[in-house]
């Protein structure tokens, strides 16, 4: 596993989003990071093959891969407009399954550290699927910091947030 000295702090930070509120957080904290080691973060939105296949029917690539592309450019715009300022901001799309494409850019581009935010997941998709974030820190072997944005919305919405599910009836 690559390494980075603390003293030295990372270059090259890869920052994972899907535009969701965890990747705001994770970008706040890349930001921060970046701005404290003089880093580049290199954002990279994955159009991921898991979380846009329909369940029936075929679907037009080209088509979902140009308005994601078109959606991505407009983030990254306003993204750039908010936070670009203090710190080299590069933009990145590439498609596949993230928890593969996300480790294999990071290593193919030299980064030295991932900044990924990890999102909520309700409990039927816990039952399911796994988190991105936790495949791609499975999967890296650049040093990987997950954001887990569900702590702070748990937080937030207290016991209105979660509701139990009685699924036996007696």
């Amino acid at each position: 596993m690559r390494s980075y000295q603390a003293e030295r702090g990372p270059k090259r930070i890869l920052l994972p989003v899907d535009f969701a509120r965890s990747s705001k957080e994770a970008l706040e904290r890349a930001i921060g990071v970046a701005g404290q080691s003089h880093a580049s973060v290199t954002i990279l939105f994955v159009v991921d093959f898991n979380h846009y296949t329909p369940a029936i029917g075929p679907v037009n690539w080209t088509k979902t891969r140009d308005e994601l592309t078109t959606k991505g450019q407009t983030e990254f715009l306003e993204i750039q407009q908010c936070y670009g300022s203090g710190v080299a901001l590069d933009f990145a799309i590439e498609s596949g399954f993230a928890h593969e494409v996300i480790p294999q850019y990071a290593v193919e581009h030299n980064h030295d550290l991932i900044i990924i935010g990890k999102r909520p997941h309700r409990w039927w998709q816990q039952l399911f699927r796994r988190h991105t974030a936790e495949r791609v820190l499975e999967n890296s072997t650049v040093p990987v910091i997950v954001i887990d944005s569900a702590r702070h919305q748990r937080e937030e919405l207290g016991d209105k947030g979660f509701q139990k599910l009685n699924v036996c009836k007696t």
